[in-house]
């Protein structure tokens, strides 16, 4: 009786512990509809503080090795159309060898897509 009880639980364990793992994998912890349905897509990275997207644009803008040096990063502000808001200064060295400083505020859509960049002068 004893064995058929620890068998049950283990059973019960075990069956508990495959349905959590089928969740996460399947992303269900996020519901359908709703503002919760995705995680946002425009975030800052937690260990270097950059927003990959604008990060990504940069380094295609300047591909060569050495060019684009990041620099500090603002708070990432959603504005009321949806959009998102980040500033951002960093340095670049041009053909010349000459080292440019920027100061530019990325406007991002939902999605993550550059929908335009502001040079503050």
């Amino acid at each position: 009786m004893e064995s058929r009880k620890s068998w049950i639980i283990a059973g019960a364990v075990i069956i508990v512990a495959l349905i959590c793992v089928f969740v996460w994998r399947s992303g269900g912890h996020y519901p359908q509809e709703g503002p919760l349905a995705r995680p946002d897509v425009v975030f800052r990275d937690p260990e270097s503080g950059s927003v990959r997207q604008v990060e990504a644009y940069l380094k295609q803008k300047y591909p060569t090795a050495g060019e684009y040096r990041g620099g500090s990063w603002s708070s990432i502000v959603q504005r009321s159309d949806g959009t998102y808001m980040v500033e951002h200064k960093y340095r670049v060295w041009n053909s010349a060898g000459k080292m440019l400083d920027y100061d530019q505020t990325f406007i991002l859509d939902a999605e993550g897509n550059i929908l335009s960049v502001l040079d503050h002068h």
